[in-house]
């Protein structure tokens, strides 16, 4: 028959803290390291013949369709 302890097993705590806080330190290493890329700005080109975005009756009933 085997005895349970009363007490916590602090190597299994400690292990596992561990690996929760490397694994954040992990995340957020690697967050920063992607919010640190270089942003480069696009501009959009200019094509002959585009009307671009127009707020039309169609588009108007849409959105008002769309909300709640």
């Amino acid at each position: 028959m085997s005895k349970k302890t009363k007490f916590i097993n602090a190597k299994r705590r400690g292990f596992i803290q561990g690996s929760v806080v490397a694994g954040g330190a992990v995340a957020t290493g690697a967050a920063e390291a992607a919010a640190d890329a270089t942003i480069e700005s696009v501009e959009p080109s200019k094509t002959e013949g585009h009307a671009g975005y127009r707020l039309t009756d169609k588009v108007k009933r849409y959105y008002k369709m769309a909300r709640f």
